[in-house]
């Protein structure tokens, strides 16, 4: 009898444990539903904005890192870890994550084949501006350096193989794709000769005047405005 007592007594703490360990695997489902439920929109608005860079614009870098940066956490939460597909969602919520999951995942090939894209349209859009700049055709590499967006283009090229030429095409793009005033842009060198230079084949190329300076002279400008007085250099 007391072995059968206890046989019951044994059963029923297993019963008991099984029951509390399903009833808070069921709390914690619960809860991840709830926390997906809650968040769904934030996986519709990453993707929107997402594809809001690949429209009419070169995708740079730095875009491309600052939405990856904002969206790391929201992609933590889809990570292997967290097996949201057990979790009995809506379809729509689940086609939200699983869209955002594959951008986010794949966010460098999506970015070089819009950009791949982007510049052989407007290499057609703006044929006419790259085959007349300073009275020659600008060659395939050329018009490519002048369409990127970077914040930082490194442009290697020796002596007389265009790079101010480039320089001028970029200006003329500018301009005309994007409207800019000519005040919104400003056009650095390392001599005054070349700033001189430069300035010139500007205006001549796009009848505007333009802001040229040497580094050194914007160095001195952004002193004088934050010390109220030109700063005495020996």
């Amino acid at each position: 009898m007391s072995n059968n007592i206890l046989l019951v007594i044994l059963g029923l703490i297993v019963a008991m444990l099984f029951i509390s360990s399903s009833k808070k695997r069921f709390i914690r489902i619960q809860e991840q539903r709830e926390c997906f439920n809650k968040i769904v929109n934030e996986f519709k608005i990453a993707c929107e904005e997402l594809n809001g860079y690949t429209k009419d614009f070169y995708y740079t870098y730095f875009i491309k890192e600052k939405w990856k940066y904002k969206y790391k956490e929201l992609y933590s939460k889809v990570d292997k870890k967290w097996k949201y597909e057990k979790l009995k969602l809506d379809k729509d919520i689940l086609n939200s994550i699983d869209e955002f999951k594959n951008k986010y995942s794949n966010i460098e090939k999506i970015r070089d084949d819009y950009n791949k894209k982007f510049i052989r349209i407007e290499k057609i859009n703006y044929k006419n501006l790259f085959d007349n700049i300073e009275g020659r055709a600008l060659d395939q590499q050329q018009r490519e350096c002048v369409i990127k967006e970077e914040i930082n283009n490194l442009v290697i090229a020796g002596a007389g193989t265009g790079k101010t030429t480039t320089i001028v095409g970029k200006i003329k793009y500018l301009l005309e794709k994007y409207n800019y005033n000519s005040d919104e842009i400003l056009v650095l060198s390392f001599t005054n000769a070349s700033a001189s230079e430069m300035a010139e084949r500007v205006k001549k190329e796009t009848g505007k005047n333009m802001d040229v300076m040497t580094f050194h002279k914007l160095g001195k400008e952004i002193i004088a405005e934050v010390e109220g007085k030109q700063p005495s250099i020996t």
